[in-house]
């Protein structure tokens, strides 16, 4: 018999030795995983290693920060070796030990009193071949050629999906549905098939109770003015969109639906044509190198850092740097404790920088976890929103306006001339 440890430092400093005993091991972020280890680089499911008779099969679950077995991407699914060094986001190294029943001195010795023959010896050490892997082989092979079929159809699924959102933000009447995270399109009604279009010219109408009369002779009305064109909101998705994508590092599908864009309009509205924030954009700009350094070392990229630092100074003029060095601290531990796998996860952090100012840096979090566990028929991930937890009161309008500001000037600062902001475009 085979036995797996795994041996790491942990967030103490100390060395650890876990065995590995599960016929499916998960090692991630979450608390529930098998081996829980609390680093932001590290996602709630980062890796998971599966066990067949004497053969462990590491596979990563699509985190955020990726895998390395010895050096290289894990990419695929991987039988461990004796001595394989596994880097979980590029940060938490885990070294395999494979111990077999017998030690690897007896092994070695056996191996060199007994004669060459051309034939395959098992050993714990990883450089040959278990005599039962040709056994189990096959079956393993199986489940590697069923799994990639999956993946296969789950990749084709997302993009019909991804083209199923696209065409539903195009709906000048959105209503948001939390169970897909989506827009969906509401049916025209049989009776507004004949009304008159928004842009139909002045018409004279009959008296009624609805229409002003004066000495008896019905007057011409004004149609309602149009609602705004689709132009403005398809192009602040857009731009939204590409910073959300730089806010973090690896979140190539985030996106805003039509409604939170027409919640998000108002806020961006109010620093149109801000001379403040021209300023304070130039600012960040001529201290780029900075930032991006002080970013860098805190794990956070250098557009969320320094939008969090114009958001919190807001339409006044203000030393970016200087406020950014102000923040980091608290969004880093923010950061970790919440884990920003994705743009939605950032705005958390954003929302909750007072409490991490009053040490509260879990409470947001757990406070999601908890209503993950409660609400029927929504995933986590549409649960860690901004908009899921101000709609059920897990977030104060204060802490949802400060996430809103963020976004708002995040946005502005990816296309300034667009928002008659005179300041050139923030990018690091």
């Amino acid at each position: 018999m085979t036995e797996l440890w795994l041996e790491l430092t942990n967030e103490d400093g100390e060395p650890e030795r876990i065995q590995v005993e599960q016929d499916k091991f998960i090692i991630g972020r979450h608390s529930e995983s098998d081996l829980s280890i609390p680093d932001s680089v590290i996602s709630r499911q980062h890796v998971s290693i599966d066990g067949f008779g004497e053969i462990f099969v590491v596979s990563d679950c699509g985190s955020s920060y990726g895998t390395t077995l010895n050096g290289a991407d894990l990419k695929d699914p991987v039988g461990l070796k004796n001595g394989d060094i596994l880097r979980l986001g590029d940060k938490v190294e885990i070294k395999v030990k494979l111990i077999s029943d017998q030690t690897e001195e007896k092994d070695n010795a056996s191996a060199a009193s007994a004669p060459v023959a051309p034939t395959v010896s098992a050993s714990s050490n990883g450089n040959s071949i278990p005599t039962s892997f040709f056994y189990i082989a096959p079956i393993f092979g199986f489940l590697v050629l069923l799994c990639a079929g999956g993946g296969l159809f789950i990749a084709f699924s997302g993009n019909s999906n991804e083209r199923a959102k696209k065409d539903d933000y195009k709906t000048s009447s959105p209503s948001y549905d939390y169970e897909d995270n989506r827009e969906t399109k509401k049916k025209p009604d049989e009776n507004e098939k004949d009304s008159p279009k928004p842009d139909s010219p002045k018409t004279s109408v009959t008296p009624s109770e609805n229409n002003a009369v004066t000495n008896g002779t019905p007057q011409t009305v004004e149609p309602p003015p149009p609602p705004k064109t689709t132009t403005e909101s398809a192009s602040i998705e857009q731009i939204s969109a590409a910073f959300m994508r730089r806010s973090v590092s690896n979140d190539p599908n985030a996106f805003l639906t039509s409604k939170q864009i027409q919640i998000l309009i108002p806020k961006i509205n109010q620093f149109k044509s801000s001379s403040a924030l021209a300023a304070n954009i130039k600012d960040a700009k001529a201290n780029s190198a900075e930032i991006s350094a002080l970013a860098k070392s805190s794990n956070m990229t250098p557009n969320f850092l320094a939008t969090a630092a114009l958001a919190r100074i807001g339409n006044q003029r203000g030393n970016v740097l200087e406020t950014a060095k102000s923040m980091v601290g608290v969004l880093e531990k923010l950061n970790r404790s919440i884990g920003v796998e994705t743009a939605e996860e950032s705005l958390m952090a954003v929302a909750a920088y007072n409490r991490g100012v009053n040490d509260k840096f879990l409470e947001l979090r757990n406070q999601a976890e908890a209503l993950t566990k409660t609400s029927q028929g929504v995933t986590a991930r549409q649960v860690r929103t901004i908009w899921f937890l101000h709609e059920k009161n897990r977030l104060t309008d204060a802490e949802f306006e400060f996430a809103l500001r963020f976004l708002a000037i995040g946005t502005i600062t990816q296309n300034p001339s667009a928002f008659s902001v005179n300041a050139e475009a923030l990018n690091f």
